[in-house]
């Protein structure tokens, strides 16, 4: 008699039992008996994928949910048929990707504890300087053809892709903002050119001749103002500006001023009293609230002004200040 095909238990893991099940029938496996294997087959283990499409409104690719799946293929059936399900059509379902969910820190770091860290960083720079923006053959194609040959305009297409399919791949590169319409023709456009990795034409030889021209006029500006000066006229120059650097500096140095009969003026000439004044006294006469009257004696007067204020407590209980 052929004997059944048996399978390690996925409950104890084939050691027949479980520790933390201790006071529990001296923590036999309740799902093997305490035998370690089992008659039925393991179900494969589902993983996690993270699921990526491009977002209509910016163009921006960016993870829009997770799914739990055996196989791609389910994942990517899954997050396809979440999609189509949604009121608003915020993604773009023709570019929809997805890719396991990393299982261990490490693997999402893409190096282990025994690695080396330099390593790491060598890989990571390298990841860098790669583009951002991912192309089909397709695209990859069609857009360095229009650089190449006809200026940028997408006019050629490879064989394998006709009728409907272009304008499938017109639409996806629209999409993504990769090309432009111009008129009635499609050209690449600044995403495009950075998709390949090549400069656009013309961006910087307006900037360098621009930046030409500006040099050209400060040269010729100076050389106008260094013929027409003599001498004299420079030294004259030089004097006029030294005397006004010298009236500002003279000018910041001197303290701030008030304006006459301001309340400001009015709380200056009460704290030159011998008796000083006190905050409720300064209130009365100002109509200000007491933390206004302090804000001013700390920074208006203090820190503004430089004047230095002294206060002490009278022996009626209030606090009396007065200038020093």
């Amino acid at each position: 008699m052929k004997t059944p095909q048996t399978y390690p238990c996925t409950r104890c893991e084939g050691k027949g039992r479980l520790p933390h099940y201790a006071n529990v029938l001296g923590g036999v496996c309740f799902k093997c008996g305490g035998t370690g294997r089992q008659k039925t087959r393991p179900a494969a283990p589902s993983r996690r994928w993270s699921v990526n499409a491009i977002r209509t409104t910016d163009h921006h690719d960016c993870v829009v949910f997770h799914v739990r799946a055996k196989t791609e293929r389910e994942a990517l059936n899954k997050a396809s048929a979440a999609l189509s399900r949604a009121r608003e059509q915020i993604y773009d379902p023709t570019t929809i990707r997805v890719t396991p969910w990393p299982d261990s820190i490490e693997q999402a770091l893409g190096f282990s504890r025994e690695q080396r860290v330099h390593d790491h960083t060598i890989n990571h720079l390298k990841e860098h300087q790669m583009s951002t923006i991912q192309l089909t053959p397709a695209q990859h194609a069609i857009l360095a053809y229009a650089v190449e040959h006809t200026g940028g305009k997408i006019e050629w297409f490879p064989d394998n892709v006709k009728g409907g399919a272009r304008k499938k791949v017109l639409d996806g590169l629209a999409n993504r903002a990769l090309i432009a319409r111009q008129g009635e023709v499609w050209v690449v456009a600044d995403a495009g050119y950075e998709a390949l990795g090549v400069p656009r034409p013309g961006a910087r030889t307006a900037q360098r001749q621009s930046f030409v021209a500006q040099l050209d006029a400060v040269i010729a500006r100076a050389e106008q103002a260094q013929t027409a000066r003599d001498e004299a006229d420079l030294e004259a120059a030089v004097t006029a500006a030294e005397a006004a650097w010298a009236q500002d500096a003279h000018r910041s140095a001197e303290p701030r001023r008030t304006r006459e009969n301001s309340k400001q003026a009015q709380v200056i000439a009460m704290l030159r009293r011998p008796e000083g004044a006190t905050v409720r006294q300064i209130c009365e006469l100002t109509g200000w609230q007491p933390h206004t009257v302090r804000g001013t004696l700390a920074g208006a007067l203090k820190k503004k002004l430089g004047l230095t204020i002294v206060s002490e407590r009278s022996p009626g209980g209030e606090r009396v200040y007065r200038l020093a």
